[in-house]
């Protein structure tokens, strides 16, 4: 398992120091919440690890907690790991102001992708954090969401952050990525219909029925000729011979070779963590 190297950063549109708004933590949901695509969250981590301003991180987190009315984002925090091999990820925790209740809360999620296009997860998501009102040690960890990995992106969460500090986010399974394509073929015959059959042979009979009253003619012109007679009876032969070879063609089946390709899918085992940070100063 590899140890993330994380870093933090804030985008802050105003200061806040106001009680939050309690987020129910609950079981996340499969995937992710409509708008929440693997390019965002790409954006979101590759802004982060380049120091840029990370629109992307206030577009996921809007898309994510889902402001109401009333709700403006004041502030975000983004943790990324800074080595990222076949997965990618953030941690955000956002902070919203209500300016019509003059209250706020905070929301704290995860998300993970592929790093490779094409590719899509399996496995399971955890979100785990200390409770800020537990006082004693050792300190045990709460199981705060969890969520199967699907598709080329999974969110995990959203909790209220406030409840809870150093925050993990886990994700363990598989990277499911194309590893080539496979050719199947097919081979089907579709037997000739009673009507073809029977077209067949009234064409054979007529053919044969032709050869042979040009072989009568022609032996009657042969006269006393033994070669003549000879040369019409081979031609007769020979026609009733291919007479014959067409009737058997005519009543094969119709041979149908289907060919079709299908991916190979390679599965990659990975374990991938995202350390949320303290964000509690009183405690840390």
């Amino acid at each position: 398992m590899r140890t993330s190297i994380l870093t933090r950063s804030v985008i802050s549109i105003a200061s806040l120091a106001i009680g939050s708004v309690a987020l129910a933590a609950a079981p996340a949901s499969a995937a992710a919440p409509s708008g929440v695509t693997r390019d965002l969250v790409l954006a979101a981590a590759n802004a982060e690890r380049d120091g840029d301003v990370n629109v992307a991180a206030k577009t996921l987190a809007d898309a994510v907690c889902a402001p109401q009315s009333g709700e403006k984002l004041d502030y975000v925090a983004v943790r990324v790991d800074y080595t990222p091999d076949d997965v990618d990820g953030v941690f955000i925790r956002a902070e919203y102001l209500d300016q019509v209740a003059r209250g706020g809360r905070t929301c704290s999620f995860a998300a993970f992708v592929p790093v490779a296009p094409k590719a899509t997860l399996s496995g399971t998501a955890t979100l785990t954090g200390l409770p800020v009102d537990q006082l004693q040690r050792p300190y045990d960890p709460e199981v705060l969401a969890t969520a199967p990995l699907s598709g080329d992106v999974t969110t995990l969460g959203p909790v209220d952050g406030s409840q809870f500090y150093d925050m993990t986010a886990d994700a363990k399974g598989d990277v499911i990525a194309p590893a080539g394509t496979a050719t199947d073929t097919s081979r089907t015959i579709t037997p000739k219909t009673t009507q073809q059959r029977y077209a067949a042979k009234t064409a054979r009979n007529k053919a044969v029925s032709s050869a042979r009253k040009a072989y009568v003619k022609a032996s009657e012109k042969a006269g006393s000729s033994k070669s003549k007679e000879a040369a019409a009876k081979r031609t007769y032969l020979a026609k009733k011979k291919a007479a014959n070879a067409t009737y058997r063609t005519a009543l094969e089946g119709t041979l149908t070779i289907k060919t079709t390709t299908s991916p190979i899918l390679a599965a990659s085992p990975f374990e991938f963590s995202i350390y949320g940070g303290c964000m509690r100063l009183a405690r840390c």
